[in-house]
């Protein structure tokens, strides 16, 4: 049902890893798109291709956007409807995830524009896994909501875990994308690359183009994989990308902020209005709130959402979708149908 896809730059190691910890993908539908890297990468995956039998698209083109195109054409070729991106460093928790998976995949809705599912994500999530009892995690991604931008089981974040049962769909803004996935005739449709994205905010930015053709996210919960960051630390690999000292040669354009309000018209900041604009002020604030009273955190407006209202009042138009999404509260609701703008 779907073809794969990682980018890769100068990290051969993390590749290697990345296959042997995901031995559920068809390798045949498994496709690495090479971002120019060095001649000792691209002889290790030239290695890894004989190995496994997957295929490797050299392009000087960093754009998240492009590639997903690139891909989804790719899987095409391959007879496959669905295209999903990976980042390196996960692995699928849920036995036989891959082929569970894929067989969903053809049973979600036409309109719905990226999929995802339950990530548990970092140690302080992966440490919890218990394949008898699987939990919520995070699960979804939000943008203009209230909360701290994200679905997930911590005090500073607005979702109700006790509003979704283990193995519900729900519909969203946006999945955590260390795995997503979308049809291709939708990516072809509805997806452009005349963007200013390449790592950073990128697939943010490809999922707000659907949402602005009312193509909701739709999660599988029920799905689990991890997503470990330190599996980067093995490799000297910097764990977390943002954290990363040569992150514009590594991921490509950091002026990510600056493009996303450009393009659409709120920050992409999910800090508390209050807090002001000084990045460490917001910071220190944080952190004391969090350890503190959490819960009042989630009652205040983040950065991002009320720029987003701003920038509605003085005309700049979304879509109903997004606008859906901003009205709903995930403290007493989580969309679990929906109706076709």
């Amino acid at each position: 049902m779907s073809a794969y896809f990682v980018t890769s730059f100068n990290n051969s190691d993390m590749l290697s890893e990345f296959l042997k910890n995901n031995n559920g993908i068809d390798r045949t539908k498994f496709l690495n798109i090479d971002l120019g890297s060095s001649e000792k990468h691209l002889s290790k995956t030239k290695e890894l291709e004989t190995i496994y039998g997957f295929e490797t698209f050299q392009t000087n083109n960093r754009k998240m956007a492009s590639n997903l195109i690139l891909a989804s054409n790719w899987g095409l070729s391959k007879g496959e409807e669905w295209i999903t991106y990976c980042h390196h460093d996960i692995y699928n928790l849920t036995k036989n995830f891959f082929s569970e998976y894929n067989y969903r995949l053809q049973y979600v809705p036409e309109f719905v524009g990226s999929v995802g599912v339950n990530v548990y994500h970092d140690h302080a999530e992966i440490s919890k896994w218990n394949n008898l009892k699987p939990e919520l995690m995070t699960i979804a991604r939000s943008f203009v909501q209230k909360g701290d931008g994200w679905y997930r089981p911590r005090p500073t974040s607005r979702f109700n875990p006790k509003t979704v049962s283990m193995g519900e769909q729900i519909y969203s803004e946006s999945v955590l994308w260390c795995l997503i996935s979308h049809r291709s005739n939708l990516v072809k449709k509805y997806v452009s690359d005349k963007t200013k994205f390449d790592f950073f905010l990128s697939y943010d930015d490809i999922i707000m183009q659907f949402l602005s053709y009312d193509k909701p996210s739709f999660v599988f919960t029920d799905l689990c994989i991890a997503h470990d960051q330190s599996i980067k630390i093995k490799y000297n690999l910097t764990k977390s990308s943002p954290d990363d000292k040569n992150k514009e040669k590594v991921y490509g354009r950091i002026d990510h902020h600056k493009n996303w309000y450009d393009k659409w018209g709120f920050e992409f900041d999910f800090y508390k209005t209050i807090f002001g604009k000084n990045i460490y002020i917001k910071k220190g604030f944080n952190y004391t709130l969090r350890k503190s009273i959490p819960v009042l955190l989630t009652n205040l407006d983040t950065v991002a959402r009320s720029t987003f209202l701003e920038s509605r009042s003085t005309g700049k138009r979304y879509s109903n979708t997004i606008n859906k999404f901003f009205d709903i509260d995930p403290k007493y609701e989580v969309l679990k149908d929906w109706k076709e703008e």
